[in-house]
């Protein structure tokens, strides 16, 4: 697949996603009737999502992300694309991006920010934090790369939504737009770019990693 620099101009086909099961939803029986509008069908008793709509808002959250970052917002990841964790994460180490894992939020990061900030400060100013493993993970554990996170995010992109209806109701609450991959079990509500798709596999994982890959690192 190859991908040009004016997102405009992507060449993203169907097929790609076709090849890498983008198209794979859940089991019938566990379905959100939300999602109804992105679902083609069923296969083998397995949703099938509609993949006109899918590359419509694909493409239209990479443009949004693009955008952000070209007018040097702070993009926050929550997750990273199935299977490719640490991959991911040496990306937006490079272009120092912060993030953290999923379901991991600190409550009130976002609605209390004055408190995380200060406290995530402080933190890092203690003798050692930086060499001492355990301080370090420590931080690790409950911060993710927050340590990157110097102002409240202009944008928060989920890769899994899953587990953060805390951190999306402040989002929310705090006017910040979402990007999140819906599959066919969850809710697109409140949802600013959604992005109906499969978030389980690892091959359609592998095309989310090139794809915000070269989003980020053209900044």
């Amino acid at each position: 697949m190859k991908i040009k620099n004016n997102l405009n101009n992507q060449v993203l086909q169907i097929d790609d996603l076709l090849k890498n099961d983008v198209h794979l939803g859940c089991h019938k029986t566990l379905w959100n009737p939300q999602m109804a509008p992105f679902i083609y069908g069923l296969r083998h008793e397995q949703h099938v999502f509609d993949l006109n709509k899918t590359i419509l808002f694909l493409r239209k959250a990479l443009f949004f992300l693009d955008e952000v970052l070209k007018e040097q917002g702070q993009v926050l990841f929550v997750g990273h694309p199935v299977g490719y964790k640490k991959s991911f994460e040496k990306v937006l180490d490079e272009k120092n991006i912060p993030y953290i894992d999923n379901k991991s939020a600190v409550g009130g990061l976002l609605t209390n920010w004055d408190i995380h900030f200060n406290y995530r400060q402080d933190f890092l100013k203690r003798k050692g934090v930086e060499s001492n493993h355990r301080l370090a993970k420590r931080f690790q554990k409950a911060f993710g790369n927050l340590k990157q996170l110097t102002s409240k995010p202009d944008l928060i992109i989920f890769f899994d939504i899953n587990g953060n209806n805390g951190l999306l109701r402040e989002a929310i609450q705090m006017n910040i737009p979402v990007i999140s991959f819906l599959d066919t079990k969850d809710s697109p509500l409140n949802i600013d770019y959604p992005v109906p798709a499969n978030n389980k596999s690892h091959k359609a994982g592998k095309l989310y990693l090139d794809l915000f890959s070269h989003i980020i690192n053209k900044v």
